[in-house]
């Protein structure tokens, strides 16, 4: 491990395994939301009758978001850069980038990772809130997007958790070298 351990670390470094794995299974979850959400692009763009699971009235509606501007490059690439940018890809294509990096991120207990971890999470978390304008925008309530921003919330949740836990380690390990 990276701390000497003592006991109050012993516990420290179990609460951050811990969090590592809420971590994995906060990504696991985000990875299967775009998994689905570039699912339900796919069959819209293949069959504009395609009906998704979440598209239960005009205003309840996954596929009225995911058919607009704003579910490519969050509608803010194709302006800037051209439709046919390599950066102007589906939203559902940067989460998966993003919770894939994150699951990796989420392993290691180095301090500086997680504070990184901590700030693609916020990265996250500014995304979220840009993309929840977007619905009030559109006048639509979208299942897959609400359940992305509780996803985002409780990743936002752990990894804070994550830091102050190695900032406690950290502090520990400081305060055991004194005594010794």
């Amino acid at each position: 491990h990276l701390f000497a351990m003592p006991a109050k670390n012993s516990i420290l470094s179990k609460t951050l395994h811990t969090l590592s794995n809420w971590m994995m299974l906060w990504t696991g979850l985000g990875i299967l939301v775009s998994a689905y959400t570039l699912y339900i692009e796919t069959k819209f763009e293949m069959n504009r009758e395609y009906v998704a699971a979440c598209d239960i009235n005009s205003y309840i509606s996954c596929t009225k978001v995911l058919d607009s501007q704003f579910a490519t490059g969050f509608g803010l690439v194709a302006p800037i850069f051209g439709e046919e940018s390599i950066l102007n890809q589906k939203n559902a294509l940067y989460g998966l980038l993003v919770y894939f990096t994150l699951s990796i991120l989420s392993r290691f207990a180095s301090p500086s990772l997680v504070r990184f971890n901590l700030l693609v999470v916020y990265g996250i978390i500014a995304g979220s809130l840009y993309l929840f304008i977007i619905l009030i925008y559109l006048r639509t309530i979208c299942l897959v997007c609400y359940f992305t921003y509780f996803v985002n919330g409780a990743l936002c949740i752990n990894a804070t958790r994550r830091v102050y836990t190695v900032e406690q380690m950290i502090q520990s390990e400081r305060n055991y070298k004194k005594k010794k």
